[in-house]
């Protein structure tokens, strides 16, 4: 993780709100796209579990024949 921020004292000590308000956006949009990418990898892990176990329940039925 990055360095914690007073993101009010920031917003105060700003003189071009403008430039603020897009460094803002910039900042969560950024925080967004890192939950949604943990998101995406614990979905994608999960999948390959639930494969791995289809596979070994399909081994175990192929052998008992």
């Amino acid at each position: 993780m990055g360095t914690q921020v007073d993101i009010i004292a920031l917003r105060e000590a700003c003189q071009n709100r403008d430039k603020y308000r897009a460094f803002e956006r910039e900042v969560i949009g950024g925080i967004t796209r890192e939950v949604d990418d943990r998101k995406g990898k614990a979905e994608r892990e999960r999948i390959n579990r639930e494969k791995k176990a289809k596979r070994k329940r399909q081994r175990a039925a192929a052998s008992m024949l």
